[in-house]
């Protein structure tokens, strides 16, 4: 097999993997799941000394030290990572350049600003140590998924469902999507319904994000996903960011945040009700008003809002809007289908003046 060493980020979309909820792993089993594939990976982290570290002809990034030689594939997030110590100050989009070159062309450029940092004609006593994070690769190499400070505390996704496992409700379901920058898993409990004021069976649901190669911190989104159309909305909050230092005080940290999150599904399910009475008659003369107004609120491209359009099955109520920003979100890659999804919460709540501010003559 060809070495290839700028390699795709991985991540596993949510979108392709829904269905019923029902036919979903309950969280301990997917818990279990999740470990089994994480020890298959073979994750290994290796404090280094960053000075040691060079870029091969062939693009492979490589380290020698003390007999030890090593040779990195690499995601772009881990090589952006490893760029930001060598970048001269106020260059912007070094990485991106690098990431485009030509592996020997990469390689040229990577040890040259490297050696400007950490040659031996600058060097100096302040030590330049870096943990390098990586999974196991194809071609007999690692990957290298991230070049962190030896200071980094890796709160592993393993570590972070076993404590939010310990203080869940009973009766949840999970959905994975794990990446190379972040990973987001979906609970939800079905036992945990409601019922919006046309009959559309709703379940509460949790999103919690963490990353395993940037800040040590988890994220916890509330979520109300639709039984009927197996699509999920974001309910609008100051996002709770769980800044987790010490693997000790996960599950308390998480007990704290979860609370405060599900106390915020109710108050939106009410303004998810409203929007089924709020009509587009008397906001929007066209659909054409209604297109531009999503395309100036929320910078869709043309091919998002053609999607958005061919959802949209009733073109009545708000709420015919919501649904299918939420069904488009299913459509589209993960990162994408989670801003539909925060932006179908956003018009929940925050009505049409959010739109007909940007309607002709206004």
């Amino acid at each position: 097999m060809k070495f290839v060493a700028l390699v795709p980020q991985r991540e596993s979309n949510i979108q392709t993997i829904l269905g019923d909820v029902f036919k979903l792993p309950d969280i301990a089993d997917g818990v279990n799941i999740l470990n089994q594939m994480v020890k298959s990976e073979y994750h290994i982290d290796l404090p280094v000394d960053f000075d040691k570290l060079s870029m091969e002809d062939d693009g492979g990034l490589a380290y020698s030290h003390d007999n030890v030689g090593l040779q990195f594939q690499y995601t772009r997030h881990a090589l952006t990572q490893a760029v930001m110590r060598i970048k001269p100050e106020g260059v912007v989009g070094m990485a991106g350049y690098l990431a485009v070159c030509p592996p020997d062309l990469r390689a040229v450029n990577f040890n040259f600003w490297h050696n400007e940092r950490y040659g031996p004609d600058v060097k100096t006593l302040t030590k330049n140590d870096a943990l390098l994070r990586t999974r196991a690769g194809e071609v007999g190499c690692a990957i290298l998924r991230a070049v962190v400070s030896q200071s980094y505390v890796p709160i592993d996704d393993p570590v972070v469902l076993k404590n939010f496992l310990e203080i869940a409700p009973a009766g949840a379901k999970m959905r994975s999507a794990r990446g190379d920058i972040k990973s987001r898993y979906d609970v939800i409990w079905p036992t945990m319904k409601r019922t919006l004021v046309n009959g559309e069976p709703l379940m509460v649901a949790v999103r919690l994000s963490n990353s395993e190669t940037g800040a040590s911190s988890i994220s916890l989104d509330p979520i109300v996903h639709s039984v009927g159309y197996h699509a999920s909305i974001i309910v609008p909050t100051n996002r709770s960011e769980v800044a987790i230092r010490h693997i000790g005080n996960a599950a308390d940290r998480l007990s704290q945040k979860l609370d405060a999150t599900f106390e915020a599904i109710e108050p939106f399910i009410d303004m998810l009700d409203a929007s089924y009475e709020d009509t587009i008659m008397g906001h929007f003369n066209s659909a054409e008003d209604l297109h531009d107004a999503l395309k100036k609120e929320f910078e869709f491209n043309e091919n998002t809002l053609k999607r958005i359009g061919d959802n949209m099955f009733r073109k009545n109520t708000r709420a015919d809007v919501i649904e299918a920003l939420a069904r488009t979100a299913t459509e589209l890659p993960i990162e994408d289908g989670e801003y539909l999804q925060r932006c179908a919460g956003f018009l929940a709540v925050k009505g049409w003046r959010i739109l007909t501010r940007h309607t002709a003559g206004e």
